[in-house]
């Protein structure tokens, strides 16, 4: 016959697992609430007008065949307005694939909010990424890693 300390300590355990159970989903719960949380705000940044007209620009009016043609025309020496504009955008998506690659932001969030934005991601990481092959510092970490698991072509 089971007695009473027995089903005391059963009760007793699980209460503890069924505790720690809770926990761990709570735990989990909070964590995909503050990356979401941590995206709206990011993405927010990007969907505001100033962000999106400098986006436009890029896409429409920017035309360029290799990185000196770049250089010549959008550098900060020939075109420090455009220049600057393309710093904004760049630390944009450098600031996002470094979140990505920390584990502070899910790819697959980023990946489906942007998926509309190929043409910009892919302007984008073109000049980095080029500008990679010929700086030693190698600056375009980020956005390989983004352009790698998010599976996007340039």
């Amino acid at each position: 016959m089971v007695d009473v300390q027995t089903v005391s300590v059963v009760i007793a355990i699980t209460g503890l697992v069924i505790g720690l159970i809770y926990y761990t989903l709570i735990l989990r719960n909070a964590n995909r609430t503050r990356q979401a949380t941590l995206w709206m705000q990011l993405y927010s940044l990007y969907i505001n007008q100033q962000v999106l007209e400098m986006s436009l620009e890029v896409l429409t009016q920017w035309e360029w065949t290799d990185l000196d043609d770049f250089e010549g025309k959008y550098g900060p020496k020939t075109n420090a307005k455009a220049y600057s504009m393309w710093l904004a955008l760049s630390n944009y998506f450098e600031g996002i694939g470094m979140l990505v690659k920390k584990g502070l932001i899910d790819v697959d969030m980023v990946d489906d909010v942007n998926r509309n934005k190929g043409n910009l991601w892919g302007i984008s990481l073109s000049i980095p990424v080029n500008a990679a092959s010929q700086d030693p510092r190698d600056l375009a970490t980020a956005f390989r890693f983004l352009r790698r698991h998010t599976g996007l072509k340039i």
